[in-house]
């Protein structure tokens, strides 16, 4: 490692890989046998640490979603050509600038038994979504719209957005659906322990949280039941015992992994699994702290040049990623294929560095998760590190728990700004829309706490997120991009991948922007 890189990314790798098993219970038995179809095993870098809250965290953010699309439904959902595509909501139609009309599934339950209905949509809508509660969370900032809902008749429901939305039919799939009931009688810290909810599974009897191994069982009144009859997602948090546990039988899906288990899991029969992800891997630049480099353009350009791109996902991706330009993946719309990545020029960045006054480089340091789930996480945040040590930023590559990562998150520092040191790991995510606008969700002025505004931005924003006429819409979409672009909030890296391994015995895995499709899953 060359020595003007000062780093901790590693002291993780020093863990004992069979410590994560044993904990699990997984060690300790490595030849149980489960009848044919009854046990689906899944191994993700973390369960949430807001346990099944959803309000507490992005829900379907990662790594919160790998767990949470199993018990979950959000009202729509969007498919693979970035259409709203059914989920709860079977049909949908705009009724003007700030309505929508929805008709919701008939004959479904709640994993209590409770109808799944336009009143119980309404509810969550009106007394949870619109509470005071919830608009100190994330859910709120991440689904911005709503400013009310009625029910029309039993399987038709009604929501009013607070400005016009062209898209929320895609934005209400980031509205996650709790049994409104349930909620009031529990309050949101019981119902995280024990979540009343929609999707295909729902959690059995009393979860092992503090074990970080939970059981599930088939919804069996929802609309779309899983197929196996228990369900364990567990929390592997080293890579290398994740990969372990598919070669070993022990599980049966493991998500995130890195390019280098790929001999490992074809070699034995396997699947090694790699999709395009909907995420731009950043790293953002804190530009509001007075005594912070990066509140210079031309030192947020300078380390974009500085990052050589194209050595990154060719040695750590295999060439499946793509250089990251803008903040949106090629597939999400208002992208701008014009918009082309900061070419590698460390004597570019030398250049820029100096003119902001910086002709020595300067110390900084990063903190960011390195569980695996981003792919080759960890390998990324050390080729930052000495990519940008090569043009005289020192950078200390910190890793963070993402429970630690979500505390700085959510806290912040007398100033304002998030508790993070002036780079921290926060992706592009373009979940639930798979659309531009989704980037300015925590990317942006009104995101607090804070760490990066462009006012400039602003009317080109408001186009973008009001504007019906798809021309015009989709125009100032990629004008966003360009200036995004050269403003450099962030240190672009690649348009992310996502990579796990599926046992031979798992038949219809599919993952489609990060979610899985528990519900269709099978075992052999």
């Amino acid at each position: 490692m060359d020595k003007t890189v000062t780093s901790r990314a590693g002291q993780s790798a020093t863990r004992v890989i069979s410590l994560a098993m044993v904990a699990l219970g997984l060690a300790a038995a490595p030849n149980v046998a489960f009848a044919q179809g009854q046990h689906l095993r899944v191994a993700i870098p973390t369960v949430p640490p807001q346990l099944g809250n959803p309000y507490a965290a992005q829900t379907f953010g990662s790594p919160n979603i790998f767990f949470m699309a199993a018990i979950y439904d959000g009202i729509t959902i969007v498919d693979e050509q970035g259409k709203a595509a059914p989920r709860i909501a079977t049909a949908w139609k705009n009724m003007g600038p700030t309505t929508w009309q929805f008709t919701i599934r008939s004959g479904s339950t709640f994993s209590n038994g409770k109808p799944l209905n336009a009143q119980a949509l309404a509810d969550n809508i009106n007394k949870i979504y619109l509470s005071d509660y919830a608009k100190t969370t994330q859910i709120y900032g991440n689904a911005p719209s709503p400013a009310g809902a009625r029910v029309i008749d039993g399987n038709t429901l009604e929501i009013t957005t607070k400005t016009p939305n062209p898209i929320f039919d895609k934005e209400a799939g980031a509205l996650p659906i709790v049994e409104p009931g349930a909620w009031a009688d529990m309050g949101p810290e019981n119902f995280s322990k024990n979540p009343v909810t929609t999707g295909a599974y729902k959690i059995d009897g009393t979860p092992d949280w503090a074990g970080k191994s939970i059981k599930m069982v088939p919804n069996a009144g929802g609309w779309h039941p899983g197929k196996v009859a228990q369900l364990t997602i567990a929390e592997i948090p080293e890579r290398q015992a994740r990969v372990n546990a598919i070669e070993s039988g022990q599980m049966d899906i493991a998500i995130g992994l890195n390019m280098d288990a790929y001999e490992t899991i074809t070699k034995a029969g396997h699947t090694f699994y790699n999709a395009p992800a909907p995420v731009v891997y950043g790293v953002p630049l804190v530009s509001l702290r007075p005594e912070s480099p990066f509140k210079d353009v031309r030192v947020r350009q300078a380390v974009n040049y500085a990052l050589d791109k194209e050595s990154m996902n060719t040695n750590l991706l295999r060439g499946l990623a793509t250089a990251a330009s803008q903040p949106a993946t090629p597939n999400a719309y208002g992208f701008n294929p014009n918009v082309k990545p900061y070419p590698y020029d460390p004597a570019k960045a030398k250049q820029l560095l100096a003119e902001a006054g910086y002709p020595n480089g300067f110390k900084t340091q990063m903190e960011g998760v390195m569980s695996g789930s981003q792919t080759a996480d960890a390998e990324i945040y050390q080729q930052i590190g000495l990519d940008l040590a090569r043009v005289g930023v020192q950078v200390d590559v910190i890793p963070v728990t993402f429970g630690d990562w979500l505390k700085k998150w959510t806290t912040a520092r007398p100033d304002g700004t998030v508790s993070f040191p002036d780079m921290f790991g926060l992706a592009y995510f373009l979940v639930p829309e798979i659309d531009a606008v989704r980037a300015f969700a925590n990317h942006w002025c009104e995101r607090k706490p804070t760490w990066y505004c462009n006012e400039s931005l602003r009317p080109l924003l408001e186009t973008a997120r009001t504007e019906f006429d798809p021309a015009k819409r989709e125009a100032a979409l990629k004008e966003l991009m360009r200036l995004s672009h050269d403003d450099a909030p962030v240190l672009f890296t690649v348009n992310q991948i996502d990579v796990g391994g599926v046992h031979k015995r798992v038949k219809g895995f599919k993952m489609v922007h990060r979610f899985v499709n528990y519900d269709e899953i099978t075992v052999q």
